[in-house]
């Protein structure tokens, strides 16, 4: 190899860089449409059509839990992540928010609570030396 060769290789290999990265896991959710569902009248039907299929759907057994629970899930989660790279040393800084619904179901299937909290927009991109 040539010295000139070895000298660029130095250089490339000890040259800082940065970089950034986004992750998005299952469909961002809509404030709106959560609104449209209504406690007792909405139907399952009525929310897998205005929200599309849950993320997952939680219940209990009737005979070993007497509150019963019944309810689809939604979460939409976004990560932001960033990094420095100095020499041999990788700093990184990640950020993950997500969105996370819960429907309520009676017996009938109609609902009876819905709880959200949409936070994925948060997200941010920030300094790896930051807290």
């Amino acid at each position: 190899m040539s010295r000139l060769t070895i000298a660029i290789a130095m250089v490339a290999l000890s040259a800082p860089g940065c970089f950034l990265s986004r992750a998005k896991v299952e469909a961002p959710l809509d404030a709106e449409k959560i609104n449209e569902i209504v406690v007792g009248r909405s139907t399952k039907e009525d929310v897998v059509r205005t929200l599309g299929a849950p993320t997952d759907i939680l219940f209990s057994n009737r005979q070993l839990d007497p509150l019963r629970v019944f309810a689809y899930e939604y979460t939409y989660t976004v990560t932001k992540t960033s990094g420095l790279t100095l020499l041999i040393i990788t700093f990184l800084n990640s950020d993950a928010k997500r969105d996370h619904v819960l429907v309520f179901f009676d017996d009938d299937g109609v609902v009876s609570a819905v709880g959200s909290s949409l936070n994925a927009d948060q997200a941010s991109y920030e300094l790896p030396f930051g807290d």
